[in-house]
This record gives structure tokens, C-alpha cells and sequence, in this order.
């Protein structure tokens, strides 16, 4: 099985050979069950495509190896083991947020930030490792990301915000940009290294209850 345009084939065995899957383009990370998981040792890459690709299932988890295959590799075993990975067009680049609570209260806090590129917002709970939110073209555009941190305890939205991401042709990475209209001092938004960005909540807004309007008319 040979690889089309827009996907990545895995094989069990080195030199595209042995039992093969495909995977298809999408902004979304494959993590791979346990019958799968460290068990590619090649990969036939697709003409549009690229492949980020992780040892381990956490971003930042000890020992973690990270790769970026554009092309057909016949020997994949020097990331010692596979476990995830992104199947994203070529002329792009990864975008993955961690959320910090330094606000001081000590609550749990979640995040859903919905990129220009992708269709549904990807939930980011405080305190855990960093998520994959989004591929940014490598076009130089400002592409916006729309920002909601919601109580845990409450699910009620305390702070709404945007940023914007683009592609910096001269450093080969990502910059965000921030506007005070749209985004809140209650946030802070870090780059950390290469595609990941730290989100953090600096303090919690004292009015986030919600007011039931009236439906009568005056």
C-alpha cells in the first residue's frame, strides 16, 4: 500500500513492509491504542502531507522524543517507540497550549480555545500537559484563536478573550499576538518553546455569575 496526497501509512516493519494502516490529513492527534503503540518502525508519507510524531502520549513527559518526518522513512526506530501523532498539510505549522492557574486561589480551571483552522474547540483542564489546538499555515497570517476559561466546579465561564498566531518565516516558528481589546489582563500568553504556548490565568474576574434577563417587555 503506497500513501496518497494527503495521508501517512505506517508499517510494522522497517522498509515499508509488514502489516500497514493509514491515516488521513486532520488537525487532530492519532493516539495510538495498545496494540499499536511502539510498533511502526516505517512510514510512507504523502506528497501534502507531514508527520509530528511522539514517543510518549504526554507533550513534556520525561524521556519524550519528537519527531517531524515531510518525507518517507523507511527506519522510524530512533524514536523508540511511537505512541502519537499528527497528520498535518505541509505548508503548516503546530500550535499546542498549556493552561497555568497562577491567580492564587488554587481551583481548577478549563479552557476552550477553538483555532481558525479547526472545527470544534479542544478542552484544556489547568495544571495538565500541553494540547494540540491547532495547525497554523506557514503564510504569515494572523489566525485568530478564540480563548474561554470556565470554572470547573461550576462550568461557568469567568474570563472570554482572543489571540492571534502566525508563522515567522525569519525564526521558522510561531508568534502570537495579542490585542488589549479582545484579550484580558486576567491572561498571560507565553511562548514556551517551538509550537507551545503557556495560557496563563493571572487572576479571576470578581463578577462571573450570570444575570437571567428578563423575556418580559417594557
Amino acid at each position: 500500500m503506497s500513501a496518497k496526497n494527503s495521508e501517512a501509512v505506517f508499517y510494522k516493519q522497517k522498509n515499508l513492509s509488514g502489516e500497514s494502516y493509514s491515516y488521513q490529513e486532520r488537525e487532530v492527534a492519532y493516539t495510538l491504542p495498545s496494540g499499536l503503540n511502539d510498533n511502526f518502525l516505517s512510514v510512507d508519507v504523502g506528497e501534502l502531507v507531514k508527520v509530528y510524531a511522539w514517543k510518549h502520549y504526554n507533550d513534556t513527559q520525561s524521556g519524550q522524543i519528537h519527531r517531524v518526518w515531510e518525507s518517507t522513512q523507511n527506519d522510524i526506530s530512533s524514536i523508540q517507540g511511537l505512541s502519537k501523532f499528527v497528520v498535518s498539510p505541509k505548508d503548516s505549522e503546530l500550535l499546542a497550549i498549556k493552561v497555568i492557574n497562577n491567580s492564587g486561589n488554587n481551583k481548577p480551571y478549563y479552557a476552550f480555545i477553538r483555532t481558525y483552522t479547526i472545527a470544534n474547540p479542544v478542552r484544556i483542564h489547568s495544571g495538565h500537559d500541553y494540547e494540540i489546538v491547532g495547525l497554523i499555515k506557514k503564510d504569515g497570517q494572523k489566525y485568530v484563536a478564540d480563548i474561554v476559561i470556565f470554572d470547573e466546579a461550576t462550568n461557568v465561564p469567568v474570563i472570554q478573550g482572543a489571540a492571534y498566531f502566525s508563522y515567522d518565516s525569519t525564526t521558522n516558528s510561531l508568534h502570537a499576538t495579542t490585542y488589549q481589546e479582545i484579550f484580558p489582563k486576567d491572561l498571560e500568553l507565553v511562548k514556551s518553546t517551538d509550537y507551545r504556548f503557556d495560557l496563563v490565568i493571572k487572576s479571576i474576574p470578581h463578577e462571573t455569575e450570570g444575570k437571567v434577563m428578563s423575556q418580559e417587555k417594557a
